[in-house]
């Protein structure tokens, strides 16, 4: 399954999550003044199915927590501390990865070391793309929110 998900470039931010004929397939919404760029992944009839946050407070590392629709934590994604643009993903069994590249535009998804899915960030100047390349359908819904979790991070190190 190919995906596109494209910031939309209003206040409230969001997301559209659409397939290659230009289909939305998820719904994500975001708040309105957020300052932990809360958004929320759901279905096209408006069943919630994750919320992605930024920590408010951060020591040293940028990281985004992705909680089910009962408000418990499935996974933490934190932007290792390397040349590379790495995210660890704690929380989620088996362990989920994001390994990048130095210049950030192409990514691998590993789940248990198994490739689950490629991210590939087409260069834009005013809102963020990325394209999504699921190879495990049954995990798409959290890979979608994943992707809005390393969204919010690079948004967070972009303006802190």
């Amino acid at each position: 399954m190919d995906l596109i998900i494209k910031n939309r470039f209003t206040p409230a931010g969001g997301s559209y999550v659409r397939n290659l004929s230009g289909e939305d397939v998820y719904k994500v919404k975001g708040r309105w003044l957020s300052f932990t760029r809360k958004k929320f992944v759901m279905t096209m009839d408006g069943k919630l199915l994750f919320m992605v946050r930024n920590k408010y407070w951060r020591i040293f590392r940028h990281s985004a927590m992705i909680y089910d629709p009962n408000g418990n934590l499935v996974a933490k994604a934190m932007r290792k501390i390397s040349m590379a643009d790495d995210y660890i993903v704690s929380g989620y069994q088996p362990e989920l990865s994001v390994v990048g590249q130095v210049m950030n535009y192409n990514y691998q998804i590993l789940c248990g070391g198994r490739l689950v899915a490629k991210i590939f960030r087409p260069i834009t100047f005013v809102n963020d793309v990325y394209e999504l390349t699921i190879l495990d359908d049954s995990m798409a819904s959290l890979l979608v929110a994943l992707v809005i979790a390393v969204d919010n991070i690079a948004d967070q190190m972009r303006h802190s």
